[in-house]
């Protein structure tokens, strides 16, 4: 028995056919592009120089690094004093463009 919302066969068009393709071709993308590399690249991280396996000890050298740590403060202060310059230079041209459009 058929539902009364179902849509029979005869009235679907071709674009149905056209999105399950691009589906498909999105996936198959998806995975050579994203998925392998990212499976390669984290075996390959978890060997030595020598390709045996290592685990995560790899993981701990790293995060014992002390330069490390310096790295990534140095980067947020980077980070932190870019956006407040930015952030004071488009307060600065906003309220220049403001006196600009409507003058005191």
């Amino acid at each position: 028995m058929m539902s009364d919302y179902a849509i029979p066969r005869s009235t679907r068009d071709k674009s149905d056919n056209v999105g399950r393709v691009l589906v498909v071709a999105y996936l198959v993308l998806f995975l050579c592009f994203m998925i392998f590399p990212l499976f390669a690249l984290m075996s390959k991280s978890m060997q030595n120089a020598d390709g045996a396996f290592v685990g995560l000890s790899n993981f701990v050298a790293y995060l014992n690094e002390p330069t490390l740590f310096k790295s990534f403060f140095h980067s947020l202060f980077v980070a932190a004093m870019s956006t407040v310059i930015v952030v004071c230079l488009g307060f600065f041209l906003r309220i220049c463009s403001a006196m600009h459009v409507h003058p005191l």
